[in-house]
């Protein structure tokens, strides 16, 4: 009999998916690192010759005892961020971001747009994969201001 523990992988929150594709839009490399487990966090993130890496939360979200433990343990760059917002202000990224543009890459990569009336997701067709786009970003796509400007 094995004494293995068996790992289950972890999902990707909800906005781990737009934040991948706003970062690449802007020239970062990004690789998913969620299902490494033990409170490893969710994403590597390579800007400008620096490497960055983020625990993603869904709004409202709080870290797990062992996201905890791994950020007491973790020597080097950590942040938990919430949004894209918070990821652009952790790796020093001012410029504005091209709305239109990436509304055009996400057509590109076979996502078809749901807007709502708060929230604003895209269906990958092929996949079936949601992906909600935050509040402030669907304002852009729609080509509102959104509140918070």
């Amino acid at each position: 009999m094995s004494n293995k523990r068996r790992v289950i992988p972890r999902k990707k929150d909800s906005n781990q998916p737009d934040i991948e594709k706003a970062l690449e839009h802007i020239g970062a490399s990004t690789q998913s690192i969620h299902t490494v487990g033990r409170g490893c966090p969710d994403l590597l993130v390579g800007w400008q010759g620096t490497t960055y890496l983020f625990e993603v939360k869904s709004k409202g979200g709080k870290l797990t005892e062992g996201e905890e433990n791994f950020s007491k343990r973790w020597k080097g760059q950590l942040a938990t961020v919430w949004s894209l917002q918070d990821v652009f202000d952790v790796i020093g990224y001012t410029h504005t971001f091209d709305y239109l543009q990436f509304t055009q890459m996400m057509l590109a990569d076979g996502y078809t747009m749901i807007a709502g009336t708060d929230k604003t997701m895209w269906k990958q067709e092929k996949t079936r994969d949601l992906v909600e786009i935050e509040d402030w970003l669907a304002y852009m796509v729609m080509g509102q201001t959104p509140p918070i400007f």
